[in-house]
């Protein structure tokens, strides 16, 4: 009896310590069993990143506690890495120091939202990065052969578009005709030009521009047509019998236009005649008669025809002298006359000239000024300067003192009288200011006055020009 009674103690003992073994054990599993103790947390934080395209940026993902369980990268919804591996663009994408994701080479495409997460029992922890890229611009022009063909007189409309991050400025400018410099016009994807002439016709460039990167430009060329537009170097080319005589017409159409010549009178002699055309200029076209004969003195047209109409210049082939230049200074004489020299070109002989003047109209409080008075001077018979240039002087006499005079001159020779010459002023001085030049002989200051006196008139008269 006594023997049970001690197996059911023992028995009842064993129990018990049985079941303090399992508790001991569920409290030890509980108690060293993270994910039974502590949540995964983020010890990163979000935030935005910005990189240059080629180069380098890393998306941190730094995890707390994260236990056995796994963390994966996503773009949007497109799975990048899971657990330790990377899943996609493994050329360019790596995990660094644990989670963090490096992206290399940084692509304008990569630019997105990024979220790093660890996938809980009930639910998906998660943090996301944003990333932008920078990258420098780049332009297409509309249309993209950039080539635009507008009639004179219509609006023409240039267009580019122009991408980059930041969003480029843009610009736009033009080639100034046959040099290298560009002038800057207005701001805009787009220039808006009204009313086109053959003068807007050209190459123009937009420009765009950031913070990042180069400079770029897109070129667009503007081709405007027109009917021809025709304009001479000179309206009368003076030479002689024996020399040669060049006539220059410039010619602006588009499309190119044929260009011929012909004279009133009578047919072109080609036989000492030629014809060249400047081809890096494109609108120089000319005519060389060479040893020049009587007959070859006549007018000339340079006429110009395209599928757009049609325009011609004149040119006159004259034997006369060119206009006479007048080289004295306006003041060179003494109270009662004016020491006169001129020159011309001629090439024959000048016979005579043709002096007229007058009181201007300053020396008088009429609004009209003198009459004219004329003075044939015969030529001297002194040699030309050379060949074809002449020189003379002459005293104009019994003038009035203190009085300014205009004047102007003409030559003849065998084929008659040439133009007038441009208007010439000069003026005597005074009796005064005489009789104080005579003075300005014994000392050196009054002959100073005299002379600032006469630059001081000199420059009245230019002023009354």
């Amino acid at each position: 009896m006594r023997l049970r009674t001690v197996a059911t103690l023992v028995a009842s003992l064993c129990t018990a310590l049985a079941a303090a073994e399992t508790v001991q054990q569920n409290y030890d599993y509980d108690e060293y069993d993270p994910s039974a103790l502590y949540q995964p947390q983020f010890v990163s934080v979000p935030g935005g990143h910005t990189v240059k395209k080629g180069d380098t940026v890393v998306l941190p993902c730094v995890v707390q506690d994260l236990g056995t369980m796994s963390v994966m990268w996503k773009r949007q919804t497109l799975l990048l890495t899971l657990k330790n591996q990377v899943v996609r663009e493994q050329n360019r994408l790596r995990l660094l120091d644990g989670y963090n994701l490096q992206i290399s080479q940084a692509r304008p495409g990569d630019a997105d939202v990024y979220t790093c997460s660890v996938a809980l029992n009930d639910r998906d922890l998660e943090q996301t990065q944003t990333l932008d890229v920078q990258y420098g611009p780049f332009v297409r022009t509309v249309p993209e052969s950039g080539q635009i063909i507008v009639d004179q007189g219509q609006n023409a409309s240039l267009e580019c578009h122009a991408r980059g991050n930041p969003k480029p400025r843009v610009r736009w400018r033009k080639k100034v005709h046959s040099t290298h410099s560009m002038v800057e016009l207005s701001r805009g994807e787009r220039l808006h030009l009204a009313k086109v002439t053959r003068s807007d016709g050209g190459l123009y460039e937009c420009v765009a521009d950031n913070s990042i990167g180069d400079t770029v430009t897109a070129p667009v060329n503007l081709q405007v047509l027109y009917k021809p537009e025709t304009e001479v170097e000179r309206s009368t080319v003076y030479t002689g019998e024996g020399f040669k005589a060049q006539l220059v017409c410039f010619v602006h159409a588009d499309p190119i236009a044929e260009v011929k010549w012909s004279r009133v009178n009578s047919p072109i002699d080609y036989s000492r005649a030629t014809l060249s055309n400047d081809i890096m200029i494109g609108t120089r076209h000319t005519l060389t008669i060479d040893n020049v004969q009587l007959d070859d003195f006549d007018t000339y047209m340079c006429t110009a025809r395209n599928g757009l109409g049609s325009a011609y210049s004149k040119i006159a082939v004259s034997g006369v002298a060119d206009k006479v230049e007048v080289i004295s200074t306006p003041m060179d004489g003494d109270s009662e006359s004016y020491d006169l020299a001129w020159k011309v070109k001629s090439y024959s002989p000048i016979i005579e000239y043709k002096i007229a003047y007058r009181k201007t109209k300053l020396n008088s409080t009429s609004h009209s000024p003198g009459r004219w008075k004329e003075v044939l001077v015969p030529t001297t018979g002194r040699e030309p300067v050379d060949d074809i240039h002449f020189q003379q002087q002459v005293t104009l006499t019994k003038l009035t003192a203190a009085t300014a005079y205009d004047l102007h001159i003409q030559a003849k020779n065998k084929h008659g009288w040439n133009r007038v010459s441009n208007t010439f002023h000069f003026s005597t001085i005074g009796r005064a200011m005489e009789s104080r030049s005579l003075a300005a002989n014994r000392g050196s200051r009054p002959a100073l006055y005299i002379h600032l006196y006469f630059i001081l008139v000199g420059v009245v008269i230019r002023s009354i020009v």
